[in-house]
């Protein structure tokens, strides 16, 4: 992968001002203050091309200083383990956008969002950029308290042609891609795009695959008075059938990081099941949950939106988009504390969400004099039907548990129905004191009003979670004051203000909704209250021809901030969500990149954080001492290092990170161990080869040391104190090819 160059070209986004260019070929990041965006960070097409094709695009921002993304798989596209982290926030703390449509939330026990990675193939995004802390007031999104992640879709290309690529890999990897570009069809420039991607890997440990495919189509249509009208879809289909198996510090001791589901053995499922522990589950502190014969999910989501540019006159500009989300879902485990009434010991339990998810934003641009001024709305309605259901296993010898041909169903254990309204408006002035001279001034109002229903309950509690819950504000400010002392010097300073609405889910699984009963959920409503944070950065950059370098600090203080605490087992959580109270974070992130001769660059950043929970926390009746504890999951330190040289056509690199260890549990009396990450890669871009007009072969090497290494921490919440099955064993040593030509 490509490092970040710190400090790179500044970006403009007022007065028709145009971007500085960069001469490497390894553009990588820019950054944006002269919007109200806070530290933005720009990643681009060209830094994305250094990736194994198939990474997920939300890994490849892993690079940039403060960012920790882990997963189970080398590519980053696991669905349960793949995680982000961004100074201290995860990734259903922070917005995420495509072409400035509302993804939702990101998080493992909620069903109100689409994944980035089934939004829009990585081959077809343009650039990302990660806005850490202060999104722009004009983002919609009720998730935005760490910050924005956006991507904008390429356009489709005025000549026609195709670009096809394949690769391979470690654990039978294939990810095949290919798109064709109509060209221009007549003489207003009307061309469309259309692309298939198709990846499909086997698990690198247990038996098991991950498949997805995905489709993805964008036409364009050019207006008069370089107006737009576009249309985009996406549709992707993900079935992974069993999950690696999560693990904790007990199963780690005592199995190994090479413990996984037993599928496709069914006799050992089987065997567990009835309390026969005839691989030594019975060592463990809790032999049921080792394993189990399959956990797993099939995906398919449906995404559409078309969007009108409109330039009124030179100096107002009006754009709107409307879109639509929906998703049929399922997840499987298979579920060793139910048995079936044909005496079989386990049950398949069959999760099933479906949402659908409609909305609009409206926004006008307003250049007078040295002001832009913005103004606009969002409105979005979302609903979902969540349900979950035992099915028959069958008897020993009589077959395996089967998602496609199910038995037959005997207890709904529960079922709900969300349905959410949200609104909101936003104002902001971007004044141009002097033209190296940019204050912005701005705020939005939000409200959203989530309400749950209770279809089903088979779960022995009288009645389950249902009613209403608002969060709203209608004052969210955000101030950001960026000042280019010279061409090489740049001074800047972020505040903003940021709130998350209640994410709604199913019975014990993480959210407000997901508490014991009825009871639980009124007194609850008596007292909680939104998540809402207040951000604050200051930097500065030095950019020249042979240094870059940047140090941003930062400090936030969250409020009411909602954590899922772990408890009983992952088949069957009884996951609940508690207020930790306030929480506080100091940081700082500093960035250089030296470039001491043409084609060579190395890169080294710095973080540190410290975030730390402001008070003690009492849940189930226990107290705990979680006053000044650590945030858990975050590491304080992180380093992260690339050499990097370019000759002509071709390319090298060498990438390595270093996390520090990070707290498991809230009271900090487990931490997970530190660990360095290397990696390496290669590429050569052939001259025009026949009719070909491009034509390039690469190699990586991920985890080129075979580190061992706990990732991805959290899976199924954490723990107020202690152990618990809830963390993931990195990817070992894997290798990738890949060749690709365009037409």
């Amino acid at each position: 992968m490509a490092a970040p160059r710190a400090g790179a070209h500044t970006v403009r986004h007022g007065a028709g001002a145009a971007p500085r260019q960069v001469s490497e070929q390894l553009r990588v990041v820019s950054t944006a203050r002269t919007q109200s965006h806070g530290t933005r960070e720009v990643v681009s097409r060209a830094m994305m091309d250094n990736f194994v094709p198939g990474t997920s695009a939300v890994k490849m921002l892993a690079q940039l200083p403060g960012v920790q993304f882990t997963s189970s798989d080398a590519l980053g596209v696991d669905t349960w383990s793949s995680t982000l982290y961004a100074r201290g926030f995860v990734q259903d703390q922070m917005g995420f956008t495509l072409d400035g449509v509302p993804l939702g939330d990101q998080g493992y026990f909620t069903y109100n969002g689409l994944k980035s990675q089934a939004a829009i193939a990585p081959e077809n995004i343009a650039s990302m950029d990660i806005s850490q802390g202060a999104g722009a007031v004009d983002a919609p999104g009720t998730t935005n308290l760490g910050g924005q992640i956006s991507m904008v879709s390429s356009d489709p290309l005025q000549k026609a042609g195709a670009r096809v690529s394949q690769s391979f890999g470690s654990w039978n990897a294939y990810h095949t891609f290919v798109r064709l570009d109509s060209g221009n069809l007549n003489r207003t420039g009307t061309r469309f795009y259309v692309s298939y991607v198709r990846n499909d890997t086997d698990k690198w440990k247990g038996a098991g695959y991950q498949f997805e495919q995905n489709v993805n189509a964008k036409l364009v249509q050019p207006l008069k008075n370089k107006s737009e009208l576009s249309f985009f879809f996406d549709w992707n289909n993900l079935v992974q059938p069993v999950d690696y198996q999560d693990l904790s510090f007990n199963f780690l001791k005592v199995y190994g990081t090479r413990l996984d589901q037993y599928y496709p053995n069914y006799t050992n499922a089987y065997n567990a099941a009835e309390g026969k522990y005839t691989l030594g589950q019975d060592k463990t502190n809790d032999p049921k949950d080792v394993a189990y014969y399959d956990v797993g999910r099939v995906w398919n989501d449906y995404l559409a939106y078309t969007k009108l540019k409109l330039n009124m006159t030179n100096n107002l500009s009006w754009d709107t988009t409307l879109y639509g989300h929906g998703q049929k879902a399922m997840g499987v485990f298979t579920n060793p504390f139910h048995a079936s009434p044909n005496g079989a010991p386990l049950s398949e339990q069959i999760k099933r969400p479906w949402l659908m998810r409609y909305g609009f934003t409206s926004g006008m641009n307003w250049r007078m004099g040295h002001n832009v001024l913005k103004a606009g709305i969002w409105y979005e309605y979302y609903r979902n039907a969540i349900s979950q259901t035992l099915y028959e296993a069958p008897l020993l010898g009589q077959g395996v548990p089967d998602p496609n041909h199910l038995g037959a169903a005997f207890d709904r254990m529960w079922a709900f129905d969300f349905n959410t309204n949200t609104f909101m408006g936003y104002v902001e002035d971007r004044y141009y004191i002097m033209p190296n001279l940019v204050a912005s001034a701005g705020f939005k109002a939000m409200t959203s009003t989530t309400r749950g229903s209770q279809v089903a309950n088979n779960t022995g509690e009288a009645a389950l979670a249902q009613g209403s819950l608002n969060a709203s504000d209608g004052f969210l400010p955000h101030f950001n004051v960026d000042y280019n002392l010279d061409r090489h010097n740049e001074f800047y300073f972020d505040i903003a203000k940021n709130l998350r609405t209640y994410a709604d889910g199913g019975y014990g699984l993480g959210s407000v909704w997901g508490v014991t009963n009825l009871q639980t959920f009124n007194e609850m409503k008596k007292v909680i209250k939104p998540e809402t944070d207040w951000t604050y950065m200051v930097g500065y950059r030095y950019q020249a021809k042979k240094l870059s370098a940047s140090v941003s600090f930062y400090h936030t203080d969250f409020f009411n901030r909602l954590q899922t605490v772990a408890s009983g087992n992952i088949v069957n959580p009884t996951d609940s969500v508690a207020n930790v109270g306030s929480v506080h974070m100091n940081g700082v992130d500093v960035g250089a990149t030296l470039r001491p001769f043409k084609g060579l660059s190395f890169y080294n950043s710095f973080s540190y954080n410290h975030g730390w929970y402001g008070s003690d926390v009492s849940d189930g009746g226990t107290a705990y001492q979680t006053k000044g504890k650590r945030i858990v999951n975050y590491p304080s330190f992180m380093y992260k290092t690339q050499l990097a040289y370019t000759y002509r056509s071709a390319q090298v690199h060498f990438d390595a990170s270093y996390m520090s260890s990070r707290p498991f549990d809230y009271v900090n009396t487990l931490h997970v161990p530190s660990y360095w990450l290397a990696s390496v890669g290669a590429r050569y871009n052939f001259d025009r080869v026949g009719p070909l007009s491009t034509l390039s072969v690469g190699f990586n090497v991920y985890n080129l040391f075979n580190s061992t290494y706990i990732g991805t921490m959290g899976d199924n919440g954490n723990p107020m104190q202690g152990d618990y099955q809830s963390f993931s064993i990195g990817a070992p040593r894997s290798f990738f090819g890949t060749i690709s030509a365009s037409y």
